[in-house]
This record gives structure tokens, sequence and C-alpha cells, in this order.
């Protein structure tokens, strides 16, 4: 069964292959304080098993960027495999000229709605360089943040 981390991840990556889912997001510094990343972990705990309802593709991605600035040594590593998918979709859109905003809309409408401005080739292209994101390495990587975040900070990733 896929952690809702990953599950976050790869709805977000794979979904840019709708049949019409760079940048830094993160510091290279590791070690973050366990503390407030616990908290921080805690609070956004639900933004990952609700990708599919309010939550909006920008507050997840701000998440995931946070929390590996955050992330302690133990799972640092970890987060930056997951948060990289998520740059790696920001710099795809960016350089088709596609928003976030727009992607998101195209996401929640199963593909069936492009939005004005939104070139299908352009989302296409995106798409391509997406599935280069490894599936294999965002489960390793979940199931190692799930398992810290169970005994490291008390907070349940697992699906519900």
């Amino acid at each position: 069964m896929r952690a809702p981390l990953t599950l976050a991840a790869l709805a977000i990556v794979a979904t840019s292959a709708l049949s019409a889912c760079g940048s830094d997001g993160g510091s290279e510094a590791s070690g973050g304080d366990k503390d407030s990343y616990c908290a921080d972990l805690k609070k956004d705990a639900s933004t990952f098993s609700d990708l599919g309802g309010d939550n909006d593709i920008q507050s997840v991605i701000d998440s995931f960027h946070k929390l590996a600035d955050e992330a302690p040594d133990e799972v640092n590593a970890d987060w930056k495999v997951l948060d990289g998918a998520f740059v790696k979709l920001e710099s795809s859109l960016k350089s088709a000229g596609i928003t976030v905003e727009q992607f998101d809309k195209v996401r929640s409408s199963g593909g069936k709605n492009l939005p004005d401005g939104v070139d299908p080739a352009k989302l296409q292209k995106v798409t391509s360089e997406l599935q280069s994101v490894d599936s294999t390495k965002l489960q390793t990587a979940s199931d190692n943040i799930e398992k810290h975040a169970k005994s490291a900070c008390k907070v349940d990733l697992s699906p519900s």
C-alpha cells in the first residue's frame, strides 16, 4: 500500500500524464530542528491525505518545500527525493509557460477542461518530462519518512 506522501507526489506528477502530472525548492543544508519539523509535519499531514480534496497543488508544493528544508538528518535525503518531484514539476511547467494554477485546473477536471491559454502540446511536453520521475525512489523515500514520522514525531502518515 502506498503512503500518502508518495500518493501526493505521484498524484501531482503522474496526473500530468492526462490523456489529452530547475528551481531549487529546498536548500542543500541538512539537519533541521526536529521540534519545528515535527510540528509542521503534524500540521501538514492532512494536506497529503486530502490531495484530491480542497488542497490545491501550490499548497502541497509549498508544504513539501518547507518540510524538505526542515527535515532532520535522518530523513533529509528522503525529503529531497520527494521534493525533487515538485521541483521538477515547477520547472517543467515554467518552461512550458503553464502556471501551477492552470495545471491545477487541468488536474482537477481530470484533463477534460483546458483553461484558456494552456497549449495541449506544451502540456504534453510537461507530461513527457515528468514521466522520468522514478516512482520506486519516491516510494522508498516516502516509506522512510513515514516510519520516521511515526517513531520520532508521533505522526501517523499511513493511509487511514
